[in-house]
């Protein structure tokens, strides 16, 4: 995503449910639902695009989904396990 759809999306995420950006991995349902809501009928592209970033970030590209929120919990379980 660009640096502007990132900040709407971060901007819209706090709007609608107060929360900060920091909260996102805990709360990637709810973040989904805000990013959708305000992208509308482009959210696919967008989320593909979220998907993508995350999958090289974590250098994940291993895995098949396109899902974010499935992403996000297979991110989180991953750090999980690294740190026990």
């Amino acid at each position: 995503m660009g640096k502007n759809v990132s900040a709407v999306s971060f901007w819209k995420f706090k709007q609608d449910t107060g929360w900060e950006a920091s909260k996102i991995p805990g709360k990637a349902e709810e973040f989904s639902s805000c990013v959708s809501k305000l992208f509308g009928p482009g959210y696919p592209i967008i989320e593909s695009s979220m998907v993508a970033e995350l999958k090289q970030e974590f250098e994940i590209n291993y895995l098949r989904t396109k899902d974010f929120c499935e992403l996000v919990a297979t991110i989180r379980n991953n750090a999980l396990k690294d740190s026990l």
